[in-house]
């Protein structure tokens, strides 16, 4: 008989999902003042809430980002790739060229990051 992975054994439990919003929390002010002044516009409201398909996503008409709670039990620097990507979103939306050179100019590593990241389980 296989063994279970890891990823099935993983249960979002009320102090998970509170232990991985208060890591997010505590990262999110410190990651914005960086960002804000390199990025030129900043996020008018962040949630938080569990996806299953993506680490976020932005709505650049409102300015609103969400970002992926599972976020919050990773190393950080996934965290600031992810938030660093949608706040780029508030200039650029798609992943086009334009994005492409953003992103470039912000986080010159975000492509290895990116690949990184979609390397990590997703529970």
């Amino acid at each position: 008989m296989a063994e279970k992975s890891a990823a099935s054994d993983f249960e979002w439990t009320d102090e998970r999902k509170q232990l991985a919003q208060a890591n997010i929390n505590a990262q999110l002010p410190t990651l914005l003042e960086h960002w804000e002044p390199i990025i030129g516009r900043k996020p008018t409201h962040i949630t938080l809430r569990l996806m299953t398909s993506r680490w976020g996503s932005c709505t650049p008409k409102t300015g609103r980002i969400r970002l992926n709670l599972q976020l919050g039990l990773m190393d950080p620097r996934f965290l600031e790739y992810v938030l660093v990507h949608e706040m780029t979103h508030l200039w650029a939306s798609g992943h086009g060229a334009e994005f492409q050179r953003l992103m470039d100019e912000y986080l010159p590593n975000w492509r290895r990051l990116r690949r990184d990241l979609n390397r990590e389980m997703v529970w």
